[in-house]
């Protein structure tokens, strides 16, 4: 676990998607980003961020919540997402049990039909432009 920067509230939350609520016309609950609370703040849930805003349509922050603590899977799990840097501790999960494989190739295939995505992991470095435009989101 990356150290907490000075000043900063590195309480552990998760973003979630509110569109993803387990109604009946929508059973999974898609993806979830855990991160540190500023960061989920300022970088994830603010719409700052390709990737997030591909993956999730309506995102809401759960201070003091783990993506683990809400019953998302632990594998398959992207933990300490490069795109977002490696000291700021953004890991991506998903909840579909035995499904889990299939929710990572829909992620997968909405983050390639994105063309801002996928300009800003294998055009501009795996996010490394992203970072340096978002400074907020750097470390």
């Amino acid at each position: 676990v990356a150290a907490c920067p000075p000043g900063k509230d590195c309480t552990p939350s998760a973003v979630v998607d509110t569109t993803h609520d387990g109604s009946t016309t929508n059973q999974s609950p898609g993806l979830c980003y855990n991160a540190p609370y500023y960061y989920a703040k300022d970088c994830i849930a603010s719409g700052v961020s390709p990737n997030a805003n591909a993956s999730i349509a309506k995102p809401r922050i759960v201070k003091g919540k783990t993506c683990e603590d809400m019953g998302y899977d632990r594998w398959p799990a992207f933990y300490a997402d490069p795109f977002y840097g490696w000291a700021n501790n953004v890991s991506l999960f998903v909840h579909a049990g035995a499904m889990a494989v299939f929710e990572w190739v829909h992620f997968s295939s909405v983050l390639g039909s994105c063309e801002p995505c996928v300009s800003s992991l294998l055009l501009e470095g795996w996010g490394r432009q992203w970072r340096k435009k978002n400074p907020q989101c750097a470390r």
